[in-house]
């Protein structure tokens, strides 16, 4: 049983008006729950919406550096799939994997990708709080895989999901 708590950490209010307004999507409300803001303060960061709503690693990096933060990239290996450790305040790029997608093209594999925002350490290599635009709050990591990844599982055909990069915001 996972514990179903919401955890108190700033939720940006305005997700269902900008999902409407300019296609915002995981990319963008990851950035505005890390920065703890509303997604519309952080719409001019996304020039790309809502033509090319994708955010990719570079246009994260982008986006953080426009909101006059500083990021700090955690290094993943691809060999491994594993990182020294995720985010204590950032934002976390996920790489839903199986044999099929590790195969293809990185074109192909980046339409199988999510950003989360994440919140502190439990251990090291687990957020304390993940923030993600399905569940419109910030959620327990347990919370995280029971209820969220499953769905994941069955879009995209994923067997297992890693972290390709991860910018630590200061």
């Amino acid at each position: 049983m996972h514990d179903t708590r919401q955890i108190q950490l700033y939720t940006p209010p305005d997700l269902d008006e900008a999902v409407k307004l300019w296609n915002a999507n995981c990319g963008p409300a990851s950035l505005a729950a890390a920065l703890r803001c509303p997604l519309s303060a952080v719409r001019e960061f996304f020039p790309r919406f809502p033509g090319k709503p994708w955010t990719n690693p570079t246009h994260m990096l982008t986006a953080i550096r426009l909101s006059k933060h500083e990021p700090q990239l955690t290094q993943f290996s691809r060999r491994t799939k594993r990182g020294r450790s995720c985010p204590t305040h950032g934002v976390m790029f996920l790489q839903f994997s199986s044999p099929e997608i590790d195969a293809s093209h990185i074109l192909t594999q980046y339409k199988k990708t999510h950003w989360i925002a994440t919140e502190g350490e439990s251990g090291g290599d687990r957020p304390y709080a993940i923030y993600d635009i399905n569940a419109g709050t910030w959620i327990p990591p347990l919370h995280w895989e029971e209820e969220i990844w499953p769905r994941f599982q069955e879009a995209t055909g994923a067997t297992t999901f890693y972290a390709r990069s991860a910018y630590e915001i200061f």
